[in-house]
């Protein structure tokens, strides 16, 4: 482990640190399973860990223990300019305290710099803005009597300031479409020249359901107020997400046996059923045992 570390870790912020955490996450566990967590041992574990850390092949080649925390450093660096741990907090509205986030960024401010600082500011700016932004657009929809429009709301986000890529090719259901037109056309209206690009990926909704406790993706759920029943290949035509990640989500769901697929078997399932195993020829439809449920329960759902 020690040569793997010099060899692959002296000049790689990211590997350094990661190394590090998988030793004392391997080790730790073992204080933890095999030793109830003893406080003599953990301590123990504690000294090794500190010892390792400033005194390994990487602090050795370096000339100085100053080596460890230099690369951590280097590694925060990187993760807050870059502000993608952030962007994922916000966005995902996982953030604890945005009073606390928004107080780290005005220490980092005044340890660093406004330039450093300046694109995670701007992220913050973004979702007050857009907290403004969705009232108006709901007055918008009172005023002009819009009530068949889902509510929802939308964070509108700088291209230039959040680390997030574009998901191509993606065809909205029918249930949603009008809302994101209504909604793109207000926007357009406010801000002339402006033009918004929608990250469905990151996107997130509550969906009723009569016949099922399972956690699901509506995408693929709402195809069948359509139809019964599917062909693979005509599923994915109409969803136009990208194959493989199409036959990610599908194959999931085959599992849950939420819906079914008469060329695939139970005993398939039941082993390890892999995204290569589904032919874009098969056909899928709700499973019975659903169809038959009268549960009614509102659930957290990806919306891809």
């Amino acid at each position: 482990m020690v040569t793997f570390i010099y060899l692959f870790c002296s000049e790689n912020p990211k590997l350094y640190v990661e190394t590090i955490f998988n030793i004392h996450t391997k080790f730790f566990k073992i204080a933890k399973e095999h030793y109830t967590s003893e406080n003599n041992f953990t301590a123990a574990l504690d000294q090794a860990c500190h010892k390792f850390i400033n005194n390994n092949a990487v602090t050795k080649a370096a000339g100085k223990t100053a080596k460890s925390p230099e690369l951590l450093a280097r590694y925060c660096d990187g993760l807050l300019r870059k502000g993608k741990m952030l962007a994922k907090r916000l966005v995902g509205q996982l953030s604890a305290s945005n009073n606390d986030e928004e107080s780290m960024i005005s220490k980092l401010k005044q340890a660093c710099d406004v330039a450093y600082t300046s694109k995670l500011q701007r992220m913050f700016q973004d979702i007050g803005v857009s907290k403004n932004l969705i009232d108006q657009y709901r007055t918008y929809c009172e005023n002009n009597k819009l009530d068949d429009i889902v509510d929802f709301s939308v964070m509108v986000l700088s291209s230039n300031s959040w680390p997030f890529s574009t998901l191509l090719n993606v065809v909205l259901p029918i249930e949603l479409k009008r809302t994101f037109e209504s909604f793109t056309k207000y926007y357009t209206q406010q801000h002339n020249g402006r033009t918004l690009i929608w990250l469905y990926q990151h996107s997130q909704g509550d969906l009723q359901t009569l016949y099922t406790k399972q956690k699901t993706y509506s995408k693929f759920l709402l195809l069948f107020n359509k139809l019964s029943s599917w062909t693979v290949e005509r599923m994915q035509d109409e969803t136009q997400i990208k194959v493989d990640l199409f036959l990610q989500v599908l194959c999931g769901l085959l599992k849950s046996k939420l819906i079914t697929c008469p060329e695939i078997n139970d005993g398939e399932l039941d082993k390890d059923l892999k995204e290569t195993d589904i032919k874009m020829s098969s056909n899928i439809q709700i499973a019975d045992d659903f169809k038959r449920s009268v549960c009614s329960t509102n659930h957290l759902i990806k919306n891809l």
